[in-house]
C-alpha cells in the first residue's frame, strides 16, 4: 500500500448570508505533503470577500493501474519495497454484459457510450510480478509502461481505436 495525497478546498463569503460553503476536491494526486503544499501555495490567491480553506487529506492506495495510450489494465501493488520501487502484478478483468451503443462511421463504427463500461475485476496470484520504479516525473513505471497509484482498480477499453 503506498500513501497519496490529494487537496480540498472550501470556500465561503461570509458576508453573504445565503452563502453555503462550497467544497471542491482537486483531481491532482501528491506523492508527498511538500508537494500538497506547494500546489495549495499557488491555489491560495486572497481575495477580499472569499475565506479559502485547505485541506490535504491521506489516501491509501493499493493498485497501480496502467495506462496504455487509452486503454487502461489494473494492477494491483503486492509488495513496496522503498519509496522508489513496488513489486505489482496484474489482475484478471472479465467484461460484464452492457448495452453498447453502436453508430456507423470510423473504421468499424463508433461507440458512443463506451464510458459505461462494467468489469468483473478479481486478483490473480499465478500472474508473474513485475518491478515498477517511481522516476523523476512522479510515476512509476515497469516494462510495461507507466502506472498510477490509485484506490481502486481500474480497467477501461477503448472501442473507439
Amino acid at each position: 500500500m503506498i500513501t497519496k495525497y490529494k487537496v480540498e478546498e472550501k470556500t465561503t463569503v461570509p458576508n453573504n448570508p445565503n452563502d453555503k460553503a462550497v467544497v471542491h476536491r482537486y483531481g491532482d494526486s501528491f506523492n508527498t505533503t511538500k508537494e500538497a503544499d506547494a500546489f495549495i501555495e499557488k491555489r491560495n490567491i486572497p481575495h477580499p470577500e472569499i475565506v479559502r480553506q485547505f485541506f490535504i487529506i491521506k489516501e491509501n492506495c493499493s493498485y497501480a493501474n496502467n495506462g496504455g495510450y487509452s486503454d487502461t489494465t489494473p494492477y494491483e501493488i503486492v509488495r513496496v519495497i522503498s519509496d522508489k520501487t513496488i513489486e505489482i502484478r496484474e489482475m484478471d478483468c472479465e467484461e460484464l454484459p452492457w448495452k453498447k451503443d453502436w453508430h456507423e462511421g470510423g473504421f468499424a463504427g463508433h461507440l458512443a457510450n463506451q464510458d459505461e463500461q462494467k468489469w468483473d475485476i478479481k486478483s490473480n496470484e499465478k500472474n508473474p510480478i513485475i518491478k515498477a520504479r517511481r522516476r523523476k516525473d512522479g510515476y512509476f513505471h515497469s516494462v510495461v509502461g507507466k502506472h498510477y497509484i490509485e484506490k481502486l482498480p481500474r480497467k477501461f477499453y477503448d472501442y473507439n481505436f
